[in-house]
């Protein structure tokens, strides 16, 4: 007896996504073999052994439309009123059709989708990630990061993981080390597959080889916007230039942070010989920064004379 599941409409389209995500892992040599192997038993199915000795071309052009009927697949722009034609025509200047791989490659979707054939692959379809759960959580350890970061993997196809990185923006900031670490996402990519690689004895490449396909995604501040709007526009910025002799004359101030995690800050002035002690101006901003907690190693400190 078949056992039924049903799928809600959100599960089914992430299953089918999934479906053509893997199909992207095959190159077109693996698509056109097994196409070509789906077509011969189709032929053989059908004819039996009439066209064994027959070529692939003369297959295809007399059939190749028939199959595609056979598997469901419709061309876009494809009417009923087209069934007589052939996409396969065998004229003089053609040698036969040429297996395209975008056409294959679609062909070869919709044949996985509707259970026809089923993709070759030294994928055991386990998630590394559940696998050696444990082993990943003593590898996490074993990175010393400072724990304002904070890794996160997610494999929502077996061997295929992606990892995210946030940074908790404030406490890194106020975190009070020498010489910070430049947050980096190739980086920490690099020192986490080194470590599956030497610990783990992690292979990377295609899936489908058996292999671990390992990406990161852009590094992800946690707080940084609220810090710049409730903290650095409502009272930060405005305790600088009001603290010291020339912060009257400011222009204007901008906060950008870095992909490194360094935050800049450009203190923008006017030129005028009223304004000589620029130097001090940036060691004052340093001073405050560090007596209200801040580690001033995490800021880049610009002072500029605008004419």
């Amino acid at each position: 007896m078949k056992k039924i599941i049903k799928l809600t409409e959100t599960e089914l389209i992430k299953m089918c996504s999934l479906i053509i995500e893997r199909i992207d892992n095959y190159s077109h040599g693996d698509l056109v073999d097994g196409y070509l192997q789906l077509f011969k038993g189709w032929i053989s199915s059908k004819f039996g052994d009439k066209f064994e000795n027959y070529p692939i071309s003369f297959l295809l052009n007399n059939y190749g439309k028939e199959f595609e009927k056979y598997l469901g697949y419709k061309r876009d722009g494809e009417d009923e009123e087209d069934d007589e034609d052939s996409y396969y025509d065998d004229d003089d200047d053609d040698n036969g059709y040429d297996l395209d791989y975008w056409l294959v490659k679609d062909i070869m979707a919709q044949a996985v989708k509707s259970g026809k054939y089923t993709l070759p692959s030294l994928n055991t379809g386990v998630k590394f990630t559940e696998k050696n759960k444990k082993k990943f959580q003593y590898l996490l350890s074993g990175l010393r990061l400072p724990d304002y970061i904070k890794l996160k993997f997610n494999e929502e196809s077996p061997n295929e993981i992606n990892m995210n990185i946030d940074v908790d923006y404030v406490k890194m900031i106020t975190t009070n080390e020498e010489n910070p670490i430049r947050i980096s996402r190739s980086a920490l990519e690099k020192k986490v597959k080194e470590y599956l690689k030497n610990y783990l004895g992690v292979e990377f490449g295609n899936p489908i080889h058996g292999k671990i396909r390992f990406e990161s995604s852009e590094v992800n501040y946690i707080g940084f916007e609220e810090w710049k709007k409730n903290v650095f526009t409502k009272s930060l910025r405005k305790d600088i230039k009001n603290g010291h002799t020339i912060g009257g004359y400011l222009k204007s101030v901008k906060l950008t942070l870095l992909k490194t995690g360094m935050t800049n800050i450009e203190f923008n002035f006017p030129y005028s010989s009223k304004i000589n002690n620029l130097t001090e101006f940036k060691e004052y901003v340093i001073d405050y920064l560090k007596d209200n907690g801040y580690n001033p190693e995490r800021f880049e400190i610009q002072i500029r004379t605008i004419y």
